[in-house]
């Protein structure tokens, strides 16, 4: 009895202590960064939070590319992109229920794929260069299979390297790559539209780069763009065949 005791009290006191600390770490941020920052950032965190318990995944952290053993310096570094990005993206477009694919390029730990099987795809595909990353979506899509409604892939491949399926009708990028590794990939979508013309809707987290690359294009035009945060912004581009 004693020792249960004993055992109750440090797991309290280790809770307290846990809970001191966050506190003073918000206590610190608003101090430091200001009332509507700080606010800003909480809702953030919980919007993230929220989004990940309820799929039942984990997908919330930063990984370097050098970390992730990229070779091309033009693959960027895993940083998931905003649920509440996501969400809006996926709510603007129209999804023809059982007809439309999803392809998102650089899926990491599956976040995207997965949103994105909770709505009425035909199916979503991730391609993904990192086979451990691709290892962890896939246990994160098994922890999700309840609440996807349509069928999740995934293929490991370099982007450039990838034939982008001919019934794809929505693609989604979250700054993933750049430079000729973007001009590759931009140049075998349109190789697809050029086998089978269709519309196709493109969402681009932080599109700066592919702007600057392909904004004057009179086979691409900007639907909309909105900023979720002071970093992350997406733009919903129309490629025309």
């Amino acid at each position: 009895m004693i020792y249960r005791v004993s055992a109750a009290m440090l797991t309290t006191k280790f809770t307290l202590k846990l809970i001191s600390a966050k506190l003073l770490a918000v206590l610190l941020m608003f101090r430091s960064q200001g009332v509507r920052e700080s606010m800003r950032f909480l809702s953030y965190r919980l919007n993230e939070d929220f989004h990940e318990r309820r799929l039942g995944i984990e997908t919330a952290r930063f990984i370097s590319g050098k970390d992730l053993g990229h070779q091309n310096p033009e693959y960027g570094a895993y940083t998931p992109a905003p649920y509440k990005a996501l969400q809006y993206c996926l709510d603007q477009i129209s999804i023809r229920p059982g007809e439309d694919t999803l392809l998102d390029y650089g899926c990491g730990m599956g976040r995207v794929i997965i949103l994105a099987g909770t709505r009425p795809f035909r199916r979503v595909i991730g391609v993904e260069l990192s086979p451990a990353m691709a290892e962890k979506a896939r246990e994160n899509i098994d922890r999700s299979r309840r609440r996807l409604k349509c069928a999740v892939e995934i293929e490991v491949v370099d982007a450039r390297a990838y034939s982008v399926p001919d019934d794809v009708t929505f693609i989604h990028l979250y700054n993933p790559f750049n430079g000729e590794t973007l001009a590759k990939v931009v140049g075998n979508i349109r190789e697809s539209l050029r086998r089978r013309p269709r519309e196709l809707t493109i969402l681009f987290g932080n599109p700066r780069r592919f702007e600057e690359m392909f904004g004057d294009r009179d086979w691409l035009e900007k639907k909309d763009f909105r900023w979720f945060y002071q970093n992350t912004g997406y733009g919903i581009y129309t490629f025309r065949p």
